[in-house]
């Protein structure tokens, strides 16, 4: 999978593209972002579809369910259903911060990996 970052739109696109070509998803992280940004009242399974859309299928063990990271260090975020359907408050501040650090790797590989 291969992401590419759109820079004449705004807000920032994000678009994941699949070996064979086609285009996965195309959707802007700020929208993720701010819908997430009530982290008690989150749906697991929106959750759980935006990490799918971000960072590709996950890895499923019993009840967690794994998505791997493109970049080292911190290489995953693990998910798991809370009671009522909802998603665990320190989960998504995670996928949050996995999101953001998006936003800003994106945005280095646009500035040449120079920070303005």
């Amino acid at each position: 999978m291969q992401y590419y970052w759109l820079t004449e739109s705004f807000p920032a696109v994000l678009y994941v593209v699949s070996r064979s070509g086609n285009v996965l998803m195309k959707e802007p992280i700020e929208d993720w972002l701010a819908e997430l940004a009530s982290e008690k009242n989150v749906r697991f399974q929106r959750l759980f579809s935006i990490c799918e859309e971000a960072f590709g299928p996950c890895r499923t063990k019993g009840s967690h369910h794994f998505f791997k990271m493109p970049w080292q260090g911190r290489p995953q975020i693990n998910l798991q259903k809370a009671k009522g359907g909802k998603a665990k408050s320190y989960q998504v501040k995670d996928v949050r911060y996995a999101l953001e650090r998006l936003l800003l790797e994106f945005a280095a590989d646009d500035n040449g990996g120079e920070e303005e």
